[in-house]
């Protein structure tokens, strides 16, 4: 119960199965389409890549 005596709102958390590519734009296609969006097949490979490195904070080594 929170100070006024009302109870506490559920939470719900998520993430994606584990930290791969694939299972990042599963998770992310998954809560589009729960939020009443269309798949994501607009979105360019290179971007998917650059938004899941971002999300799990990683970075790329790039070698020119």
């Amino acid at each position: 119960m929170n100070p006024q005596g009302q109870p506490e709102p559920r939470r719900f958390y998520s993430r994606p199965a584990d930290e791969s590519l694939p299972a990042y734009k599963e998770w992310i296609s998954g809560m589009a389409m729960a939020l009443g969006g269309g798949e994501a097949e607009a979105i360019a490979e290179e971007d998917w890549r650059q938004a899941w490195l971002d999300f799990w904070g990683k970075t790329e080594n790039k070698r020119e």
